[in-house]
């Protein structure tokens, strides 16, 4: 017969088991979660060129740095950045690139979105940089 030690040192060892395997489901669905929301500022099917991360800000705010290459016009990529991101008329146009720019808040966090918007002669190219910071 087992004693109540043994009863509760494997129940413990049960529970500690279990919360370990929590916390890594848990680490694994927010990396899933945050790699995701990283690629949608990806248009479809745009090659990736470059791609850097700024965590110097954190626990208050992180930067990501994008750009990408695509062929579709340039009317397409600007609707599609604007209509996802909210972000309306350009804020500037320079030559031939146009700075799209804009916020966005949900609950406690800001995310401040630019994409800049370049034609070149074998299609567009597109740098985004997306800003996460807590308000």
């Amino acid at each position: 017969m087992k004693t109540t030690a043994e009863q509760n040192g494997r129940l413990l060892t049960g529970c500690a088991l279990v919360a370990v395997l929590l916390l890594f489901a848990l680490a694994v669905t927010l990396a899933l979660a945050i790699r995701r929301d990283r690629d949608l500022g990806r248009y479809p099917g745009a090659t990736p060129i470059t791609s850097h991360s700024n965590y110097s800000g954190l626990p208050r705010q992180f930067r990501w740095d994008n750009s990408y290459f695509t062929t579709d016009s340039f009317n397409e990529v600007d609707n599609w950045y604007s209509v996802t991101f909210g972000l309306g008329a350009e804020s500037r146009a320079m030559e031939r690139c146009i700075l799209l720019e804009g916020p966005a808040e949900w609950l406690w966090l800001v995310r401040d979105t630019s994409v800049l918007l370049c034609n070149a002669p074998e299609g567009q190219l597109i740098y985004v940089t997306r800003t996460t910071r807590l308000r």
